[in-house]
């Protein structure tokens, strides 16, 4: 315990000694896990976004023409049976017009020149929660256009497409800018604590001389990156929270109207604890960079 209390003295006073460089250092922290927050906040969103949007999300299986009602009937039971359906609804070929016509508005009289309904009936598949996912949907969709009298199926397949796409540039954009940020951040604590050696080294030559162990030497300087990683990604949270706090209200009236019902969120603790684990990996990691340095030297 006393050890404990004289490398966090240490620590703490090597942070002391390098109030510049170390407000240097921990900004940059900052700024590098600011980054990654909101790409990690922006992304739950929009997954959590998308979740809201998928419950209306259909899967349309139009029928083949002349299908008796007894096969209609057995087709809608077997899509039923899917794991990943909740609900099918028949929607008849005349119920596909009177829509269409309801659709159309003031333009509807363009129908009624139509010798025949030229719309098909169809089965209109709601999906279950957690299977409105690009390649859920398109596993659902094949197995219906496997079945017999299913003509064709349709479930925004573009949007899908391009939605997953998103998703995985958004994924790997914040990945590899927060990986470039976080390295920045790393090299910039190796050189602040670089000074801090440099700054201390004859008090350092004099504790090697009397028999300190390398480990005794380094773990203060450890221990004052870790603080800097912690406190940047403090101040990190801090300005992503305050930021949301202040955008949220008008952000979450855009999301209503779009999605008729959805409300953005914070990260969950779990990130938060994360982004600080990160944080303090980063000053560690720049630490032993440099006391590595040191000890070679």
């Amino acid at each position: 315990m006393h050890r404990i209390v004289y490398f966090l003295k240490r620590a703490l006073r090597g942070i002391r000694g390098n109030p510049t460089v170390t407000l240097l250092s921990v900004i940059t922290i900052a700024v590098s896990l600011l980054t990654l927050g909101t790409f990690l906040l922006l992304y739950q969103n929009l997954r959590a976004s998308a979740a809201t949007w998928g419950g209306d999300v259909q899967v349309i299986a139009y029928l083949a023409e002349g299908m008796a009602s007894d096969e209609v009937n057995r087709l809608s039971e077997s899509l039923s049976r899917l794991p990943e359906v909740s609900a099918v609804k028949y929607v008849s070929r005349e119920d596909a017009l009177a829509r269409f016509r309801r659709d159309l508005g003031g333009q509807a009289g363009i129908l009624e020149g139509l010798s025949r309904n030229p719309l098909p009936a169809s089965l209109e598949v709601t999906l279950r929660e957690g299977a409105t996912g690009p390649e859920a949907l398109r596993a659902v969709a094949a197995k219906m256009g496997a079945m017999p009298g299913v003509e064709d199926v349709q479930y925004g397949e573009e949007w899908v497409a391009q939605y997953g796409a998103f998703m995985n540039f958004l994924r790997i954009l914040g990945l590899l800018l927060g990986g470039f940020l976080l390295s920045g951040s790393a090299l910039v604590v190796a050189n602040t604590i670089r000074l801090a050696v440099y700054a201390r080294r004859e008090e350092l030559e004099i504790l090697s001389l009397v028999g300190a162990s390398k480990p005794f030497v380094r773990i203060p300087f450890l221990i004052e990156g870790i603080l800097q990683g912690i406190v940047g990604g403090g101040i990190a949270l801090a300005v992503l929270y305050a930021a949301y706090r202040t955008l949220e209200p008008r952000l979450s009236k855009s999301f209503l109207l779009a999605a008729g019902h959805f409300d953005l969120s914070f990260l969950p603790p779990g990130a938060v604890l994360v982004l600080l684990g990160v944080g303090a990996a980063v000053g560690l990691i720049g630490s032993a960079l440099s006391v590595g340095r040191f000890g070679r030297s």
